[in-house]
């Protein structure tokens, strides 16, 4: 799976019969993409028999459901295309996007309806960037020419004589008078001095702030840049997100903004994070 998902709220509206209203459910989710990447993702249907999923309508809530549940439908800045499709073991909803979505963290509340009954769901989605393997460096081979093979049953032939040079026929070289001495050369031009290119600017400034993030920079790395050689990574990444609130999505060190600028903590700060054992638990509840 390509992506962390949270699976927050499911609300169910009956709008028939409560015998069989709930016959039909959603499950959860499976993101296969990642960020900056087109959304490709999968939701369960649980339901009794594939006839129940029959006649399965599926597209985001209306505005007026995503603010009951506390969620901005204007938030969602990027369409979402939803497809009732079979897997060949049952049917799910297909999630997708046109677009590639820029954001690690995705709210959304999806609407089912059917012949019985209504349900909503609200999914958290937290999308991981994607993961590519290096290069490796090809080693060049030498190939070695290869030798003409000989007929069968014959035998190799002695390589021929060279024939002797003819002697080169003696001739007379006249007398030249001695020659002026050449003139000496003109000095060469002094080279034009090169003016020094200015360093690009540090991502570091000197009044203790990082940024912007880079699309794709995760806080670990940024972590391990600005912390000294005594500071434990994970106390340094709780540190960051304790000084920097408005630089994450839903309070996560897995959702940076990109563009943020991050203030560093100072070492007391870091401190105060807390021992490296009690910051890597941290790290990972919140993982």
């Amino acid at each position: 799976m390509n992506g962390s998902t949270k699976l927050s709220l499911a609300i169910a509206l009956a709008l028939a019969g409560a015998g069989n209203a709930f016959a039909l459910g959603l499950g959860a989710i499976q993101v296969k993409s990642g960020l900056n990447q087109p959304l490709n993702a999968e939701i369960a249907v649980i339901a009794d028999s594939p006839a129940e999923a029959a006649g399965l309508n599926v597209s985001l809530a209306k505005a007026e459901d995503f603010q009951r549940v506390g969620l901005d439908r204007a938030r969602i800045n990027i369409p979402l295309d939803f497809e009732v499709i079979s897997n060949g073991r049952q049917p799910v909803i297909r999630v997708t996007t046109k677009d590639a979505v820029r954001e690690p963290f995705l709210d959304f509340l999806v609407e089912a309806n059917w012949a019985k009954g209504r349900v909503l769901r609200e999914y958290t989605i937290l999308l991981d960037p994607p993961v590519t393997a290096p290069a490796s460096r090809g080693s060049t081979a030498t190939v070695a020419p290869a030798r003409e093979a000989a007929p069968a049953n014959s035998m190799p032939l002695p390589p021929p004589k060279a024939a002797r040079p003819a002697p080169a026929p003696k001739v007379k070289t006249p007398r030249v008078a001695a020659a002026a001495p050449p003139p000496k050369p003109a000095p060469p031009p002094k080279p034009t001095p090169v003016p020094k290119s200015t360093p690009a600017p540090e991502r570091t400034a000197a009044s203790g702030e990082y940024g912007p993030v880079a699309e794709g920079e995760t806080l670990s790395e940024i972590a391990r840049a600005t912390k000294d050689d005594n500071t434990d990574t994970n106390a340094m990444m709780l540190a960051l997100l304790q000084a920097n609130p408005n630089a994450f999505y839903k309070d996560n060190i897995n959702a940076l903004k990109r563009g943020a600028i991050l203030r560093i903590p100072s070492h007391d700060d870091v401190k105060s994070a807390g021992k490296a054992a009690a910051a890597a638990a941290a790290v990972r509840d919140q993982n």
